[in-house]
């Protein structure tokens, strides 16, 4: 997902500013304002691919810290040749 993206033919701009920040800062960020945390509406919540990647992902960083870092560089520079 891109920080910014038009949907509908440019009809509407999607914006992401937070899209760097971890969601685990994000949420501790809103417990302590005291803020509610707001309910997914989606009905795969909690179970599904994306889900089971970012417990997988978890694994990886708790055993090697590098590893956010390292992904995301990596992202950087993607040659379209080397995509199926």
């Amino acid at each position: 997902m891109l920080p910014v993206q038009e949907l509908f033919k440019g009809q509407l701009t999607l914006i992401r500013p937070l899209y760097l920040i971890d969601q685990d800062l994000i949420q501790r960020y809103v417990r302590s304002m005291g803020w509610n945390e707001i309910e997914l509406g989606c009905p795969s919540a909690g179970s599904s691919k994306r889900e089971e990647i970012k417990n997988m992902l978890k694994g990886f960083y708790r055993s090697n810290r590098k590893i956010k870092g390292n992904i995301f560089h990596a992202l950087q520079n993607v040659n379209p040749e080397y995509l199926l």
